[in-house]
């Protein structure tokens, strides 16, 4: 959760040091460095909706962290989606679909309610406020070893 960053300007110390882990202080030379704790900037970023998806899914790689704040991350994931579900390109709607993998992993059954909810109010959003918003369904035809991304391109496309 933290990151040490050397000389001006700021650069990550395995970036500049490959073999940083077998050198002194000393053998490295450093004149500045700076220590960053990327989760609080995480934090502020998730609070005012800029993260990414594919940043929330480096940040969920981290076991402790997740644990402990599992319901904040989630109620992130869930904000950050409604405010983008109209315009997420499909890496970005990957790293989500990653995302909600981990936040809410399929067939637990408590989790069912809150994931149906969250697909509702998040599924309006993604369809242009054009022919397709007033219709009650929202057809797609999709090959079965492509769904997901054919229905992202047909979201996408019927959005546009």
């Amino acid at each position: 959760r933290q990151r040490l960053l050397v000389g001006y300007p700021p650069k990550p110390l395995e970036d500049s040091h490959p073999n940083f882990a077998s050198m002194t202080i000393e053998e490295l030379g450093l004149k500045a460095f700076k220590l960053e704790d990327s989760w609080e900037e995480m934090v502020a970023d998730l609070r005012a909706v800029r993260a990414s998806f594919a940043q929330l899914l480096s940040v969920l790689s981290c076991r402790k962290t997740l644990q402990e704040n599992r319901d904040f991350l989630l109620g992130s994931a869930q904000e950050m989606l409604k405010a983008r579900a109209g315009s997420l390109d499909l890496k970005e709607m990957k790293a989500a679909r990653k995302c909600f993998n981990v936040l809410w992993p399929q067939g637990l059954a408590e989790t069912r309610e809150a994931r149906v909810a969250c697909c509702s109010a998040c599924t309006p959003l993604a369809v242009a406020k054009g022919d397709h918003a007033s219709a009650e369904h929202f057809r797609l035809d999709v090959e079965r070893s492509q769904l997901f991304e054919e229905a992202i391109a047909q979201t996408s496309k019927a959005s546009a």
